[in-house]
């Protein structure tokens, strides 16, 4: 969707070319985060790697506003690969069709396993 913003814009070749280049270093780190062994084989780089991820996200939509915002999207789901969990993301445990089902999701807290036992 952000190429197709971009298009649309017919923005100059020079700012389409930068643009351009961002959505290839995103789309190569998110790649590069979503890997089944990323975490192993990132280790403390992860950070590093989130924080370029992080510029190339946010200082383009400087230039092009509304176009870029869809690039958060990837920043926030390389931030959930690649982060431990939180506390406040236990509610992410009730992903599971049948907790959902069975309303045990409403306890599923960070040290509460039984809630999400089957």
């Amino acid at each position: 969707m952000t190429l197709l913003n971009l298009l649309e814009e017919q923005l100059p070749a020079s700012a389409l070319s930068v643009a351009l280049m961002g959505l290839a270093v995103i789309s190569l780190l998110q790649y590069i985060h979503s890997t089944p062994e990323a975490q192993r084989r990132l280790g403390r780089r992860k950070y590093l790697t989130l924080g370029a991820q992080a510029v190339f996200t946010y200082l383009p939509s400087a230039a092009y506003g509304y176009m870029w915002g869809g690039m958060t999207g990837f920043l926030a789901g390389s931030v959930l690969l690649l982060l431990p969990p939180r506390p406040s993301l236990g509610a992410l445990r009730c992903n599971r069709r049948r907790d959902v089902r069975s309303a045990r999701c409403s306890a599923a807290t960070p040290g509460n396993k039984a809630s999400t036992s089957a």
